[in-house]
């Protein structure tokens, strides 16, 4: 039995040697692919040579699964900050979605008295600066990808004023272990590029409270004990933790963009040389030679005089600068995307009405940014309300609803709106009469019709709308029959009319009973 064994385990051997020597390169290739295949799935954007290895910072978790990895990240932030300051491209598109965003400022409106002034002072407390600042904000959102602002709220009236913490020192958003779309809490790094930080552990200001969140998250929570803070990030998915800058995929055609016109600017020095080509029919190198120790080039309005075998020509080099212009205009419209070629300086074939027509994707994508925008301003705002509740300033019962005013992204043509708007309204009369649609039906027709004026029209069923109807055609009906007293306006003229009527009518009746006395 034991020789049995012995000689399958030689046997096993000599297989393997043999499917080794035969195979082993196929074999090795294989394994190495579907390794890394299996490595790249679970880790996303993540570097797979990193597999097998754990950060020496923080925690993993399931949003790391689509985050950048840390280093790669940071190095995001520096080449979209450099990009802002040295790059013209990348700082007009900045400042051009900041402007649009936020430019001409954001209003905050309550219908109650005391919570309005409680957004006022906030709005204008001299620390938050919000008039002042929400333009920065928004432009280093789209920068960096992200914004953390630390709380600092006054315990006696619930003010609640802003910090700004770098977000080149964020080491780590924890989310919640059994919820990734719920950021808990952010560390800090404890050492930025030699320079001894601190690390500091923020809990993000939520507007619910604790026991609502998951006990695992509850626990974690426990952990952070540095204060409060908001953390709002955009162009990330939804179980992420940390934003990605609006350069990321613009930072090399715009770089590319800049180089290529500064090799073009150098080119363009060698065009204006020009060279003088001087030919020497039959000449030995020799003669040449000693042409060339000789030869100078005659003054402006000199003489060149030679032979039959010499002659001399000036050239300028052929650059191709037609070929130059097409090959910017390419690299510009990857760089500039989603916003159309006549926004950066290039009218190419556009024209006015081309031009209105192209700009409304790029207005889209910047409306986007303003209801990110405007959530998280709502999101600031409801949890001033709510400190200023627990400080006392404000009943429990203060109605925390806030109606927040963005700026216009582009301003409505009122005779173009006007005219669709009639055209709209007399359409949904004929509707109406033929009986196609019902009163509810054609004013939702007609609030879509309105609504880019600004005018929003509120909901109303059927029912009701036809119950003010005929409350109008009544009321229209029984302005002839009503009292002196019910009417005013136009009716108060005839009320008057009816009055002095009336007081004719008694000089009458008192003329008359005289009468009627002397006739006596």
């Amino acid at each position: 039995m034991k020789g049995e064994t012995e000689t399958v385990k030689r046997w096993t051997a000599i297989k393997t040697q043999l499917a080794s020597r035969l195979f082993g390169d196929v074999i090795q290739q294989t394994v190495e692919a579907r390794v890394q295949q299996a490595i790249a799935a679970p880790f996303g954007l993540a570097d797979p040579s990193l597999y097998g290895f754990r950060r020496l910072t923080g925690r993993e978790n399931q949003a790391a699964l689509r985050d950048l990895p840390l280093p790669t990240h940071e190095r995001m932030q520096d080449i979209a900050y450099w990009l802002y300051l040295a790059n013209p491209m990348a700082q007009w598109f900045t400042n051009m979605q900041a402007a649009y965003v936020a430019g001409d400022g954001v209003t905050l409106a309550s219908k109650d008295e005391q919570v309005q002034e409680v957004l006022d002072a906030f709005w204008e407390d001299a620390t938050n600066a919000w008039e002042a600042s929400l333009e920065d904000y928004v432009r280093e959102l789209g920068m960096y990808g992200e914004q953390c602002w630390p709380v600092f709220v006054s315990p006696g009236s619930g003010l609640v004023r802003l910090g700004y913490l770098d977000p080149c020192l964020i080491e780590e958003v924890v989310i919640d272990p059994e919820n990734a779309k719920q950021a808990i809490g952010v560390v800090t790094k404890d050492n930025y590029q030699g320079i001894r930080t601190g690390q500091r552990r923020y809990k993000t200001a939520l507007l619910i409270p604790e026991d609502e969140l998951t006990p695992a998250a509850q626990a974690e929570r426990e952990k952070f004990t540095d204060g409060a803070c908001f953390y709002f990030a955009v162009n990330k998915v939804s179980n992420g933790s940390r934003g990605w800058s609006d350069l990321l995929c613009k930072a090399d055609w715009m770089d590319g963009y800049e180089q290529f016109l500064f090799q073009r600017l150098e080119r363009s020095d060698l065009a204006n040389r020009v060279v003088s080509d001087v030919t020497m029919t039959g000449a030995t190198p020799e003669q040449v030679a000693a042409y060339m120790k000789t030869f100078q080039l005659p003054p402006p309005g000199g003489h060149f005089i030679h032979n039959e075998k010499i002659t001399m020509e000036m050239k300028a080099p052929n650059l191709n600068a037609q070929d130059a212009e097409t090959d910017a205009r390419m690299f510009k419209h990857q760089a500039i995307s989603p916003a159309p070629e006549h926004w950066y300086g290039g009218g190419g074939d556009v024209n006015r009405a081309t031009a209105g027509e192209m700009d409304e994707a790029t207005y889209k994508v910047f409306k986007q940014r303003q209801n990110k925008v405007k959530a998280f301003i709502k999101t600031v705002a409801r949890y001033q309300i709510q400190e200023a509740k627990r400080a006392g300033a404000l009943k429990q019962s203060a109605d925390d609803k806030i109606d927040i005013t963005m700026p216009e992204m582009v301003k409505a043509d009122l005779t173009k709106l006007s005219g669709s708007a009639q055209a709209t309204a007399n359409s949904v009369g004929t509707m109406l009469t033929q009986g196609l649609i019902n009163k509810e039906e054609g004013r939702k027709i007609y609030a879509v019709a309105i609504k880019p004026m600004g005018i929003e029209l509120e909901d109303k069923k059927n029912d009701e709308l036809e119950a003010e109807a005929a409350e109008r055609d009544l009321n229209d009906a029984s302005a002839d029959y009503r009292e002196p007293d019910e009417t005013n306006g136009v009716n108060g003229e005839t009320k008057d009319v009816n009055d002095a009527k009336g007081e004719t009518s008694n000089v009458k009746r008192q003329t008359g009973d005289e009468g009627t006395d002397a006739e006596r």
